[in-house]
This record gives structure tokens, sequence and C-alpha cells, in this order.
């Protein structure tokens, strides 16, 4: 997933600052943490999350190496200011902070205007968000990384690893606030062999998606299944299926496109992918040539689309319409692909849940 372009807060360089910001009045992270974990307190924490200190300008390969230790890879700020350029560069980009864990096999996503609710579900989870605070020093434009640990809906105070200090205490409101300035990034890195069920199901569609590119089927299979009795259910039951096609799974990937159907009627991508999955099978081949023609009516769909439906007609033993259909394919080369199966070209936009189309 590439971050995309943005203004400073998003893409500038990130300036870190040696500072602790506390807004929990007296209360002191060991008694918060006492009381969430004996269930006097509303709450959750991420146990384990090594804290990793930051030198000057280095807060944002402090804070992913910490995420990435919790991962159970071993990494260092220094390995990881060394690999991107940080002290060179006077801080680190998001987008370099993205990218960096998947060279490693972890699943990265990287969310914009993220509300608190989906950082509390991680933390439930056992994911410690990684968050850039902006506005500390905005005269000057510094912005400044942290992970969050834990949180305390009672008290309504996070526990964060913040640069020089571990387990900081800080107020819901205040956080919000310097999470504002810097556009709402947060950054998630998870092991594919952890399962962190309970996350908001864009959520589980996304690492789904990473997971897929990273090979590991198991952990898109399971993370779509906990996306498939919400509104994007039909989403998850496509990416299910993309699952289920890529181990020659055809029966299975047509129950699961039936059921996207089911839920969405109007969904190009799902209707050429069972006319695939319908045609791998050499079965149905009427009832795979109408979905064929149907996807190729959406213009996002159609280049994807029309090549299946190619397939389908010289399986059919119809090669003269198969080739007309072709020479409609050449025509459509020169224009960029976007949509389902070029997704799978390049680095999926975080933003599209297209699921790439049937692997050939």
């Amino acid at each position: 997933m590439i971050s995309r372009p943005a203004p400073p807060s998003r893409g500038a360089l990130t300036a870190c600052i040696a500072a602790c910001v506390l807004a929990g009045g007296c209360l002191t992270a060991a008694r918060m943490k006492a009381d969430i974990r004996s269930g006097a307190a509303r709450g959750a924490i991420v146990e384990g999350v090594p804290f990793v200190r930051q030198r000057r300008n280095t807060c944002g390969p402090a804070a992913l190496a910490s995420v990435m230790l919790h991962s159970g890879v071993e990494t260092s700020e220094d390995k990881i200011s060394e690999a991107l350029g940080t002290l060179e560069k006077g801080g680190a980009v998001t987008f370099d902070l993205a990218l960096h864990p998947r060279d490693e096999g972890l699943i990265t996503i990287q969310r914009y205007e993220v509300a608190d609710e989906e950082l509390r579900a991680a933390v439930r989870s056992g994911v410690p968000p990684v968050i850039m605070l902006g506005g500390i020093l905005s005269i000057i434009g510094r912005y400044h990384y942290a992970v969050i640990t834990g949180y305390d809906e009672s008290r309504r105070a996070w526990l964060l690893h913040y640069g020089v200090k571990p387990d900081v205490v800080m107020g819901f409101e205040r956080l919000r606030k310097l999470r504002g300035h810097a556009d709402g990034w947060a950054l998630y890195v998870s092991n594919p062999d952890h399962r962190p069920a309970g996350l908001p199901p864009e959520l589980h569609l996304e690492m789904g998606l990473a997971a897929e590119k990273l090979g590991r089927p198991e952990a898109a299979r399971f993370h779509y299944s906990h996306a498939t009795w919400t509104p994007e259910a039909p989403q998850a039951m496509m990416n299910m299926s993309n699952v289920a096609l890529g181990g020659e799974s055809y029966a299975r990937a047509e129950e699961l496109l039936r059921k996207a159907l089911d839920l969405k009627p109007d969904f190009p991508a799902a209707k050429n992918n069972l006319a695939w999955a319908l045609l791998k099978q050499k079965k149905a081949l009427d009832e795979a040539e109408h979905l064929a023609r149907e996807a190729a009516r959406d213009a996002k769909t159609r280049p994807f689309a029309l090549d299946t439906l190619a397939d389908i007609l010289e399986a059919a033993g119809r090669a003269d319409e198969a080739a007309r259909v072709r020479g409609e394919i050449e025509k459509l080369k020169a224009a960029p692909r976007t949509g389902a199966r070029a997704s799978r070209d390049g680095e999926p936009d975080a933003r599209s849940l297209e699921a790439p189309a049937p692997p050939r």
C-alpha cells in the first residue's frame, strides 16, 4: 500500500522532539495498567510492547522498531534509521515507515483520518498503532511519532511509548487534537501469523489484501472472514474467493461469489470472477458468458471482463467471436489499467478495496 502524496503533515520529514506530554493529572501509568488488568477500569493493554528510546530525529525508526519487535522481527532503531536514511534526511517519512516492515514479511497498513475507536479496537486486538502527532512545535513545523500501547476508557486516557519515555499517559482530547494536526495518520504493523480479531471490517479487508500480496493465504482468509457479516461483506466474500481461486478451489470460489452477488447484485468484479470460476469448472458456459458481458459494461472492469469473455467463447467453440473480442481488447490496451486485476500489478491504493481478478 502506498501512502498518498500529501501536504507537510503527511509527507514532510518528521523532526522529532524529546518531550514528554502528560495529560493525566496525578495518574500514573502503573496505576492505570493495574486497574485495567484487574478489571477496575474499562480499557485494554497490548502487553509486551518493547520501548525503544529515540535519538534526535529518530522517533519514527524508534516507534517502528518497537512495533516490529513486538511482531517478532529482530531489528533496532539504528538498523531502521540506516535503512531509511533518517539521520541524513533529518527525520522519517510516513511512506518509508509503511514500506520498510514489508521487507521483513510483515503486514503494514497506513490510514488517514483514523478515529479514536479504530485505535482502541486495534489495541484490543493486540496491534499497537504507530501514530503521528502534530502542532507540538507548529511554528517550526515539527511532528512526532509515538506508539499507543493501551487506553483507559474510564479515565479517558491513553498509554504511549513517546520518544524518550515509555508509558506516557495522555488524555483522549489532548491526543485527538495533536493527531488532528497530522491528518489523523496511523500505521498498523502485524505479523501474518498473528490473528487480531475484532478490527474494523475495512481494516480487516486491507490486511487481507496485504496478506495476499505477501503470499500468505491463511492470513488473508482469516482477515476476510472477519469482515463477512458486515456492511463490507460483499467485498470480503469477493476477496475470499480470490484466495480460493489462487488455490484452484473453483467450487468454493463459486460459492463465495454467489453469496457476494446475493448481497450486492450490481458488483461487476464479482460477476467477472464468477464467470471465470464457472469456466474453470467447465460448466454453465451460457451463464458465464452472460456474467462476463454484464461485467464488461462497467468501465473499470471492462478490459478484464472482455478477456474472460474471449476465453469463454473459445471454450464454447466460437473462435471467430473470441477473435473479435480480443481485437477490442487490443484497442483498450493503450488506456491505463485501473480496478480489479490491475491492482495485482502494483501497490494497491489504501482507499481502494477492489480485489484482484482471478489468477491466470
